[in-house]
Parts: structure tokens; C-alpha cells; sequence
């Protein structure tokens, strides 16, 4: 009898957390409540404010890098505090921003191979592009490898325009709009 209880509260508790999950994330999505649950489910904290202000999108995940990689290097020039600092913008940055840890670790890594080829960085590579595999619901992240392997080796020489990604960034949004604008019209859904 108390297991026959137990099972009737789980089912009534999973029913409550479905609709909860219809109520939060169905209408944003204007998709059915099983993709949205698939899509929702595999994903950390705060999953139903997706689709507001949290996660903070990609500009500011390359900041919480760029924070963290400065002050990794302050730290590596004698200043041990800066580790400290470091891991809090790992932890903290890592929790709000677009795509979470595995793409902060990702940025560090990379960067740091960048600098000094080693072993430790290469796995880091590997480890949070495998880890982005749940979070973006398939495992192309992982054809990003054999380019960054090659990277390593290859040395190109091109020539580098200090303010082109001012003026590409927006450019590039803005064919994505203009793209957007017949999709939706011939039917595409489009989930944000």
C-alpha cells in the first residue's frame, strides 16, 4: 500500500512539474511540451528563464574569458591572488553565461594552447567539447577538434584588420535578419 502511494505522488509530481514546465517554457517555445521537455531537461540552472535575460548570450561568455585568462596571467607574473580571482570568474561567469562552463573551460583552454602547446590544454580541448554535447543536444562541437589540431601546426599568413569585427558582427546579424524575415513568412519556426 505505501509503495502504490509513493508511485501515485511521483506520477502527481510529475504531472504538477509538466504543466509548471508548459506553463514556463511552452509558450516561449511555441513548440510541443515533449521537445520542449527534451530540450529543457539536460540543461543546468534556472532552465525555464532560457529564452529571457538568462543565459547571458555569447559577447558576454568571451568576456568572462578574457577576464579570467587576464587574470591567469597575473597570476602566472607572481600575484597568487589573482588565482582566486580567476576561479570565481570561472565559477560565477561560468553560471550565467551562454553555453556554461564547458564553453568558459573551452576559451581557457584554447587560448592556453595557443600560447604553449601542451598536453593538459589539449585535454581540456577535449573535455569541454565533449561536455558541450549534452547542452547543445548533438556532437558537432566535436568537428571542431581536427581544426584546432591544425591549428597548432599551420601558421598562416593573413593579414589581420585590428576593427573588421566591428564592422562584421553587425553585418553578419543583420543577413541573418534578412534571411530570417522569407523563412518565417514560407512557415519556419523559429524557437526565439
Amino acid at each position: 500500500m505505501l509503495k502504490k502511494g509513493l508511485a501515485n505522488r511521483r506520477r502527481s509530481t510529475s504531472t504538477v512539474l509538466a504543466a509548471r514546465l508548459k506553463s514556463l517554457v511552452g509558450p516561449c517555445l511555441r513548440v510541443p511540451l515533449g521537445v520542449a521537455r527534451r530540450s529543457v531537461s539536460i540543461r543546468p540552472m534556472g532552465a525555464g528563464l532560457l529564452y529571457g535575460g538568462y543565459p547571458l548570450n555569447i559577447l558576454f561568455t568571451l568576456l568572462v574569458i578574457t577576464l579570467a585568462t587576464a587574470a591567469c596571467e597575473r597570476a602566472s607574473a607572481g600575484r597568487p591572488l589573482y588565482w582566486a580571482v580567476a576561479l570565481l570568474m570561472f565559477v560565477v561567469g561560468g553560471a550565467l553565461v551562454e553555453f556554461w562552463w564547458p564553453a568558459v573551460l573551452l576559451g581557457l583552454c584554447v587560448g592556453g594552447y595557443v600560447r604553449r602547446p601542451n598536453a593538459l590544454a589539449g585535454v581540456g580541448i577535449v573535455v569541454s567539447l565533449v561536455a558541450l554535447t549534452p547542452i547543445n543536444g548533438n556532437a558537432w562541437a566535436l568537428a571542431a577538434l581536427p581544426l584546432l589540431l591544425a591549428a597548432g601546426w599551420l601558421q598562416p599568413k593573413l593579414p589581420r584588420w585590428r576593427w573588421m569585427f566591428y564592422a562584421y558582427y553587425p553585418l553578419h546579424l543583420l543577413a541573418l535578419l534578412l534571411i530570417r524575415i522569407p523563412m518565417a513568412k514560407a512557415g519556419y519556426l523559429f524557437l526565439i
